[in-house]
C-alpha cells in the first residue's frame, strides 16, 4: 500500500512537471510576449530554413520561430507559387501567435534587392512597433494610441461584391477593406452592398489585419457618387515633375513639379511605361523625371492612372 502511494505521488508530480513545461511555452522564456492567437507582424532576417517552418532573427534581436503551411509567399507585390526561403531573405511576417512559441503566418513577404538598396524596410524593433507603421496616416482626431486600430476616408476606387471587400484610395496610399458583415450606413439608412460604387467616398474604422488591409467595424458613406464627381479628389489631373521618394511596399512616390511636391498613389492598373515598353513599379526609382495622368488633388494626394518615364537620371 505504501509503495501504491508512492508511485501516485509520482505520477501526480510528473503530471504537474508537464504542466508546468507546457505553461512555460508562450511564458517567460518565450520570446513572444502576446497572447496565442493575436495577431502579429515584424520584420527580419531569415536564420534557417527546416521544411516549411524557418527561423527569423527579428529586428528587435529576437529569434522566432515561423510556420509558413498555410502562408501565401510574396515577393515585393507578386504572390508566388514556389520560392525556397534561404538563409539571408529579409522578410516581413504577417500571421498569429500559435502555442509553443511559434508564430503561425498568413503571409510571408520577402524584400527584393531593389528594395532593400532603396531603403524602404520600416523603423522600429519589434512587432508592436511593426504594427505602428503600417497605420492609416490620416487618422482621426485622438487615435494616435490605438494599437492596431485604424480610422480614415477615402474614395472607394473597386468593389468585390462576392468576397465583401472594398479598396479605398485613403490621402496616404491605397487601403483593403474587408466589410464581412458590418452594417453600411449613408445618413441615418443603413444600406445594401449592392447599393455602393467606385467613386463613393467613405468613413471607416477598424482593425489593421495585414500590411494596408483593415477588418472593418463601421462603414459610413459620406459622399456619394455622384455628389462626389464635383468633388477635389475625382478631378482629373496631369502633371510633370522629378520623383523624389518611391514608398515600394505602399505603392506610392512623392513627385516635385515647379510648384509643389505631390503624392502619388500607384495600383495593379496603373499603366507605367519607359517609352513604349511597359514596366513595374520597382522600376520606378529617385531622379527619374515621370507624367502621371489620374486623379486628386495636393490636399488628397493623387491616384495614377498612367505613367510616363520621360527621362531617368
Amino acid at each position: 500500500m505504501y509503495s501504491m502511494k508512492i508511485a501516485a505521488l509520482l505520477l501526480v508530480g510528473m503530471a504537474m512537471a508537464a504542466m508546468s513545461v507546457g505553461a512555460l511555452a508562450n511564458g517567460e522564456d518565450c520570446n513572444i510576449k502576446e497572447v496565442v492567437g493575436q495577431t502579429w507582424l515584424a520584420t527580419g532576417t531569415v536564420t534557417d530554413v527546416d521544411g516549411q517552418t524557418f527561423y527569423m532573427q527579428g529586428k528587435d534581436n529576437n529569434s522566432y520561430k515561423i510556420d509558413t503551411h498555410k502562408a501565401e509567399i510574396m515577393i515585393g507585390e507578386v504572390k508566388v507559387e514556389h520560392y525556397l526561403l534561404k538563409a539571408g531573405d529579409t522578410v516581413r511576417v504577417y500571421g498569429t501567435v500559435g502555442d509553443g512559441c511559434k508564430i503561425n503566418a498568413s503571409r510571408v513577404r520577402i524584400f527584393t534587392a531593389e528594395e532593400l538598396s532603396s531603403g524602404v524596410l520600416p523603423e522600429g524593433a519589434g512587432p508592436a512597433k511593426e504594427v505602428k507603421i503600417i497605420i492609416e496616416k490620416d487618422t482621426e482626431p485622438g487615435c494616435a494610441p490605438c494599437g492596431n486600430q485604424w480610422r480614415g476616408r477615402g474614395l472607394i476606387t473597386y468593389i468585390d461584391y462576392l468576397a465583401k471587400r472594398l479598396k479605398v484610395q485613403t490621402p496616404a496610399g491605397h487601403y483593403t477593406i474587408d466589410i464581412g458583415n458590418v452594417p453600411l450606413i449613408y445618413g441615418a439608412t443603413i444600406i445594401g452592398l449592392a447599393q455602393l460604387n467606385q467613386g463613393d467616398a467613405v468613413k471607416i474604422s477598424g482593425n489593421i489585419v495585414g500590411v494596408n488591409e483593415v477588418q472593418a467595424q463601421t462603414i459610413r458613406v459620406t459622399r456619394s457618387r455622384s455628389e462626389a464627381e464635383n468633388s477635389l479628389p475625382l478631378t482629373p489631373a496631369s502633371v510633370a515633375g522629378l520623383i523624389e521618394q518611391v514608398d515600394y511596399p505602399s505603392f506610392t512616390f512623392r513627385m516635385r513639379t515647379e510648384n509643389s511636391e505631390l503624392v502619388i498613389s500607384v495600383d495593379e492598373d496603373t499603366v507605367i511605361q519607359r517609352q513604349l515598353t511597359r514596366i513595374s513599379m520597382l522600376d520606378l526609382k529617385p531622379g527619374m523625371r515621370v507624367k502621371m495622368t489620374g486623379y486628386g488633388s495636393p490636399g488628397t494626394g493623387y491616384a495614377a492612372q498612367h505613367i510616363q518615364i520621360i527621362s531617368a537620371p
